[in-house]
């Protein structure tokens, strides 16, 4: 906010039309990437949420997509979750620019069912850097498996990150097979397209 010593009233800076911009633009990528979301929901017959960066320490599902089935598992709009949790959190650890010391700080105040030593899931973050997309399989919460990919901005920093969930025992491989490659390129398309600069 500004302030005009002459009126004594205040007034909207540029600054501030600045930061409006910048959450009206990410606004209009959310509701862009919905029906990519509700397609992959109803192909595959899994949860698909929408994660975006917070702050440091906190992601929060900013838009979800379900299947047509009795039973799906999904989270909340407006739910919040550790950085670092599930198969998402191994997507922003990838593209994070923090020291590994700080990230293990991180990890390890992470309640999880079947939490994984910090090394062998570093191990899985630098996998998920090569490879584009990340698979919790029950770690975070037992017998749920759970498999996500980054959006990344200009500054290829993940700031929002897709995941799609479900109960461990009805993913087969063959659907990990064929659902890993379609979020892949659901992250390179919304990476490329609509998180470029313009």
């Amino acid at each position: 906010m500004g302030f005009d010593p002459s009126t004594k009233t205040y007034y909207v800076s540029i600054g501030v039309l600045s930061l409006a911009q910048g959450a009206l633009d990410r606004e209009a990528h959310i509701r862009l990437l919905h029906p990519e979301l509700q397609r992959i929901a109803l192909k595959f017959n899994i949860g698909v949420n929408l994660w975006q960066v917070i702050d440091d320490d906190r992601v929060l599902v900013v838009d979800r997509a379900e299947p047509n089935t009795p039973l799906a598992i999904s989270r909340g709009i407006g739910q919040r979750l550790p950085i670092f949790s599930g198969a998402f959190g191994r997507c922003f650890a990838a593209w994070s620019d923090l020291p590994k010391a700080s990230i293990e700080r991180r990890y390890n105040r992470i309640r999880q069912s079947n939490p994984m030593l910090f090394e062998d899931w570093y191990s899985e973050v630098r996998k998920t850097k090569d490879s584009g997309y990340a698979i919790d399989k029950g770690n975070f919460t037992r017998g749920i498996t759970s498999v996500a990919v980054p959006i990344l901005d200009a500054e290829d920093q993940a700031i929002l990150a897709v995941s799609a969930i479900g109960i461990s025992e009805q993913i087969e491989q063959r659907d990990l097979d064929q659902l890993i490659p379609e979020m892949v390129d659901l992250s390179r398309r919304a990476t490329g397209t609509m998180l470029s600069p313009s």
